[in-house]
């Protein structure tokens, strides 16, 4: 409860604190009071000039209208332009449609596992509501949440002739070849094994059928998916993706890369030849993938436009591999 106070009460109690100090500790003789005083009127200066006048002052005085105003190009600059109960009144609003309130989460989950993630998905909002630098705070879980996603997802991925609803099959380095192997992939990759290896109640020798694998991670991808999604609804409260459809969000690109890149790790362990191109380009491809998740962290207004300005060096215009496709 101390912590989700107000500012102005921190201000209001600092203060009094300080007066305290001021009339009775000097009055009464207490050792140090001067120096108590002026512990409670700094700390009290602090909050005001911190937090609450820069609250007062007109948003384009802190550069909050758009991230255009951004210096160096950096969105770790970037100040929160909504209030920390908006915030979490978005998250919760997030949850209720990504997790808590969606048919399938409460057809195939627990009533247990439902809560339990609830509560840690809204323990994280606050977090991040409660940063120095919230757009910042959501991008690391959001990058972190779709790479754990992406793992997952390119096992779901449907091969041809079926349907692919995603739209990832066929973008650069994404097959839907892995789906019918998950019992070999399982066997082959250590990483995957580490996964599941806190499964309760397993035999000894499980997983013994592709049935035995599908259902962990069927519901890994739609856990790990609904994370992803919290935290891509609350960009919108820190303008951390482009308004209007003349900008390309980095969003879309930036699961490619990732499903990209755990695909390619994934036909690696299996002995599979790479979906990445020529054997040549594969080592270099696979690099130039996960440079998107440092473009990301690093805090780059716009990873996308960043990301394919660091690879261009590097491509030398060879950028044939991933025309007409997310990542062009």
């Amino acid at each position: 409860m101390w912590v989700m106070m107000p500012v102005k009460v921190y201000f209001a109690i600092l203060v009094i604190g300080g007066v305290f100090w001021l009339f009775f500790g000097l009055a009464a003789g207490v050792p140090n009071a001067f120096w108590g005083c002026l512990l409670f009127f700094g700390m009290a200066a602090f909050i005001y000039f911190t937090r609450i006048r820069k609250k007062q002052l007109p948003p384009e005085t802190l550069g909050v209208n758009s991230m255009s105003n951004l210096p160096n190009n950096r969105a770790q600059t970037a100040q929160v332009t909504l209030s920390i109960q908006k915030v979490q009144d978005m998250g919760a609003r997030l949850i209720r449609e990504n997790w808590t309130e969606d048919r399938e989460t409460l057809k195939d989950f627990s009533r247990e596992a439902v809560r339990a993630q609830e509560g840690f998905m809204m323990e994280e909002v606050v977090k991040i509501s409660l940063s120095l630098n919230p757009l910042m705070a959501n991008r690391e879980r959001l990058a972190h949440c779709v790479l754990a996603w992406a793992r997952f997802q390119v096992l779901v991925i449907k091969p041809p002739p079926a349907e692919d609803l995603t739209g990832l099959r066929g973008q650069p380095g994404i097959t839907g070849e892995l789906k019918t192997r998950l019992l070999e992939l399982y066997r082959a990759d250590e990483g995957l094994q580490d996964t599941f290896k806190n499964i309760e109640d397993k035999p000894k020798n499980w997983p013994e059928r592709w049935d035995d694998l599908w259902v962990p991670v069927d519901l890994g991808y739609r856990l790990r998916y609904a994370h992803a999604q919290v935290y891509r609804g609350l960009r919108l409260a820190f303008g951390d993706c482009p308004k209007g459809s003349e900008t390309k969000d980095w969003f879309e690109p930036f699961v490619v890369a990732m499903c990209a890149f755990e695909e390619n790790a994934y036909r690696r362990s299996l002995g599979m030849p790479s979906a990445l191109g020529p054997e040549r380009e594969i080592v270099g491809r696979s690099l130039l993938l996960s440079l998107f998740m440092d473009c990301v962290l690093d805090g780059a207004r716009d990873p996308f436009v960043e990301w394919k300005s660091r690879i261009g060096d590097t491509e030398k215009g060879n950028h044939a591999w991933r025309d007409n496709s997310w990542l062009a």
